[in-house]
């Protein structure tokens, strides 16, 4: 079981040892919308999709896709947030 928290970026949960928020990169928008349903202090299940960039977050019959904003180790959630790596809107 996952806790959605927030910082200043926004709403975010740790899984698989990364952050996934519910924003998504350009390349990603096509398939995927920003935003959810889920609030601060909600505990869910989330599963990182192993070899993706994905996880699944779920609660009662609600499923949602979330983007990994960087891992864990030794960071705050405010340093991984937005990898430089990915192209994002801005």
């Amino acid at each position: 079981m996952a806790k959605v928290r927030e910082d200043k970026h926004g709403i975010y949960l740790i899984a698989g040892g990364y952050y996934f928020r519910p924003v998504f990169p350009i390349g990603f928008d096509h398939a995927f919308k920003d935003g959810t349903v889920f609030k601060v202090g909600d505990t869910v299940k989330a599963y990182h999709r192993g070899g993706t960039q994905l996880a699944t977050v779920k609660k009662d019959d609600v499923k949602e896709t979330w983007f990994s904003h960087g891992a864990t180790s030794g960071k705050t959630s405010v340093e991984s947030f937005k990898p430089e790596y990915e192209k994002w809107r801005s």
